[in-house]
């Protein structure tokens, strides 16, 4: 009932204006949905790229090729 009513922009809005008196910068956290992208960018949030790196445990990683050989050989 209430998707279009404007919550969300004022819940938004309200928390820059807050973090505005203790910090200079809001940081949005992103979407890799297309519409929430283009929601918070209507706020004026600039598009950062990010990398993520992973660590894996050989042992694990040892595993896991065990199991994808396993699998392959049934197939």
């Amino acid at each position: 009932n209430y998707r279009n009513s404007g919550g969300m922009s004022l819940a938004i809005w309200k928390a820059i204006r807050i973090s505005s008196k203790i910090t200079k910068s809001f940081d949005f956290e992103g979407s890799m949905i297309k519409n929430v992208e283009r929601f918070f960018r209507s706020f004026g949030a600039i598009q950062k790229q990010y990398f993520q790196l992973q660590k894996t445990n050989s042992k694990s990683l040892k595993i896991l090729k065990k199991i994808k050989s396993f699998t392959n050989d049934k197939s």
